[in-house]
């Protein structure tokens, strides 16, 4: 990327520094949020403590549960898939927080 001092000794005008640096400036934006939106495959490890680890699954630490709680867990996979549908404005995405969340949640059962 060029500075503006180089683009002036150049010889570029005002207006054509200031439209590259807009380009600049959009293309590093899109690459940040193309950064931001890339999923990596999910990865599965057992832990030390012989449960089942998985990562890539948004933040930073692994969801680790032994066998018999992720078994548990994707028996209920469509029962959390209601739960889910049922309380979309009490639910959090990708980590944002969500204000007030004493609020009523209807349950599942």
């Amino acid at each position: 990327m060029m500075t503006a001092q180089e683009m002036k000794k150049l010889g570029m005008n005002d207006t054509a520094i200031a439209a590259c640096i807009a380009a600049q400036e959009a293309a590093r934006a899109a690459g940040k949020a193309e950064a931001a939106t890339v999923q990596h495959p999910l990865k599965f490890k057992v832990s030390e403590k012989g449960a089942v680890s998985v990562y890539n699954i948004g933040g930073k630490f692994p969801v680790t549960l032994y066998a018999s709680q992720m078994e548990r867990l994707l028996e209920a996979a469509d029962d959390i898939r209601a739960f889910i549908a049922a309380n979309p404005q009490v639910l959090g995405k990708d980590g944002a927080r969500v204000s007030g969340l004493a609020r009523k949640v209807r349950t599942a059962n």
